[in-house]
């Protein structure tokens, strides 16, 4: 982990992916980041696959560079508990559904009242208010509901779901810009802040590019698989054993692609082809003849052949492909993380390198309550206060 947050301690009311990922992130950085579970775990841990040990993947991989405290905190002590460790902290994340925080007292308003200068990060589906603001949200609807999904998929087919949690991520970087962001104004003023984010509003964000489409052209964007809605050829071929990306976004990419193809001169000569506009016009005409010259290449020999006439191109691998990829074994491939029941875990590194320098290993995902007694006592609870509350389930500790 790096070092640059080194002082700064999180508390991170988190579940799931959004608030987990912003704590990683900000653990990564060098904070201290104190996730707060309920004493029978969040429901990430059990979700599949689950190693030998009886530990999921998915919590493994968002909960990484973090402490771990259990804590029960719809009881009275468990809450004052809570309220004690936020008094210590300089951020909150928490991305409990609408309401649950405000309803058990430790909400944003509670928690200013005995810390000014906290800055809270609140990350919903919705937002904190409005219309929707209680209804569901988890990633599934918000693609749905946001407009990604009726763009993802074959124009012939229906809508898809992205495979990856582009709603939660999102949402969790930009809690972590807005608590960056937050500091720097705390260290000015002294004042603390509260920031908003929604996984509605962060994957609206990253539709900018189509936003901005539709704007200027008048037409409502529509599902286009690989190909590009304004780019042609810009996507995916099939080649003699696998598929590439052939992406011509300029004239001169275009030009060299059929030059390297041996395709007619026409398509390089005639006015009707020398645009993407034009090309748009003609897209099916083009792709079948760029599909027909591609077929007898292999993915190496194609992408060899594209990259020395300057045209953008690579092959569309799977993850095994990817780890043994020269360049990313030359950047280190993936971290080690050591967990102490499942052993060496290999996930990948923050994606970020300061002065061309980045973490080799980091902190495991704690096992539920693993910090429970350390954080406790560093609060002034005694041992025989920490035993107690563990008996009577006001907190679980869990020694490694």
């Amino acid at each position: 982990m790096f070092n640059h947050l080194k002082g700064i301690r999180v508390v991170e009311l988190g579940t799931v992916l959004a608030g987990p990922i912003a704590g990683a992130l900000l653990g990564d950085l060098g904070a201290e980041v104190i996730k707060v579970e309920p004493v029978e775990g969040e429901a990430a841990r059990l979700w599949p696959p689950v190693d030998e040990a009886g530990e999921s993947a998915f919590y493994l991989a968002f909960n990484r560079s973090k402490k771990g405290i259990a804590l029960d905190l719809k009881s009275d002590e468990g809450r004052d508990i809570y309220l004690k460790l936020v008094q210590t902290a300089d951020i909150i994340i928490d991305n409990y559904r609408m309401g649950v925080s405000d309803s058990m007292g430790i909400g944003y308003d509670a928690i200013k009242s005995i810390k000014a200068d906290i800055i809270y990060c609140s990350i919903s589906g919705f937002g904190r208010d409005g219309p929707r603001a209680k209804e569901p949200a988890m990633e599934l609807l918000m693609q749905a509901f946001s407009g990604l999904m009726d763009l993802t998929g074959e124009p012939d087919r229906p809508p898809s779901r992205a495979p990856t949690a582009t709603s939660d991520l999102g949402a969790g970087l930009y809690a972590v810009v807005g608590a960056l962001a937050a500091l720097r104004t705390r260290d000015a003023t002294g004042e603390g802040s509260l920031i908003e984010t929604t996984l509605l509003e962060s994957q609206m964000a990253f539709l900018t590019n189509f936003w901005a489409a539709w704007e200027v052209s008048g037409e409502l964007p529509k599902r286009a698989g690989s190909a590009h809605p304004s780019m042609v050829p810009y996507q995916a071929f099939h080649v003699k054993n696998g598929a590439v990306i052939l992406a011509c976004m300029t004239e001169k990419h275009f030009t060299a692609a059929c030059q390297a193809l041996s395709l007619d001169k026409k398509y390089t000569q005639d006015p009707q082809y020398r645009s993407q506009d034009a090309r748009k016009a003609h897209r099916e005409e083009i792709l079948d003849v760029f599909s027909a010259a591609l077929a007898d290449y292999t993915v190496t020999d194609i992408v060899e052949h594209m990259l020395k006439h300057g045209v953008p191109c690579t092959p569309i691998n799977n993850l095994e492909q990817v780890l043994e990829d020269p360049q990313v074994t030359f950047r280190g491939g993936l971290a080690h993380v050591q967990h102490p029941r499942s052993g060496t875990i290999h996930m990948p590194r923050l994606a970020i390198r300061f002065d061309n320098t980045t973490p080799d290993t980091y902190q495991a995902a704690p096992l539920l309550g693993q910090h429970t007694e350390h954080v406790l006592l560093d609060l002034g609870f005694s041992q025989d206060d920490i035993q107690r509350l563990h008996k009577t389930h006001i907190v679980k500790t869990t020694p490694v």
